[in-house]
């Protein structure tokens, strides 16, 4: 797929379940992209919002 014309730029919606409130994201990735440049993407978006719920819960305590 390394055509121009045939990529496609997908968005995608990721939430964490169980988690109040909600935590998500939207993304958009290339067609061309991998698995693992997908599970790259989601651990950097996803970390920063998570170990941002773990400092305010900490901090509460």
């Amino acid at each position: 797929m390394s055509d121009p014309e045939q990529l496609v730029i997908y968005q995608l919606h990721i939430f964490i379940l169980g988690i109040s409130p909600m935590i998500w994201r939207r993304i958009k990735i290339r067609s061309d992209s991998t698995i693992a440049d997908l599970h790259y993407i989601i651990q950097i978006v996803m970390s920063r919002s998570i170990n941002c719920k773990k400092s305010t819960s900490a901090s509460r305590s």
